[in-house]
């Protein structure tokens, strides 16, 4: 490793938050293989309650990666907005200090409780 990149990953490792993963290294498999884990179980989340798939990992509610904080419905625009905080310092792709990657949140709105 040259003298710039070693000087640049110091600087970096200093930016994790409090509680972040410490390194792409350390980034359990659940987020650098989830397309391969669904393929092989469309339940391994267990986010599928009618599934024949047994679940292996319950992500519902982990805010490990990322939470919502707030959420706000604009009637007159028929529009719901939600603040979401990322909670760890890099993505998939890379550290704060590289391109990274996307983060794709995805919530939903229930009409009845949750029944459905």
């Amino acid at each position: 490793m040259a003298k710039s990149e070693k000087s640049l990953s110091s600087s970096c490792a200093s930016t994790l938050a409090p509680g972040s993963v410490a390194s792409l290294e350390n980034v359990p498999k659940e987020r650098n293989h989830f397309r391969a884990l669904l393929v092989g179980n469309p339940n391994y989340f267990g986010n599928l309650a009618s599934s024949p798939f047994p679940a292996v990992l319950s992500m519902k509610g982990n805010p490990t990666y990322e939470n919502i904080k707030c959420v706000g419905f604009h009637p007159q625009l028929n529009r719901l907005d939600a603040v979401v905080f990322l909670n760890q310092s890099f993505g998939y792709g890379g550290g704060v200090c590289t391109a990274g990657s996307p983060e794709f949140v995805r919530f939903y709105l229930s009409f009845d409780n949750g029944a459905t």
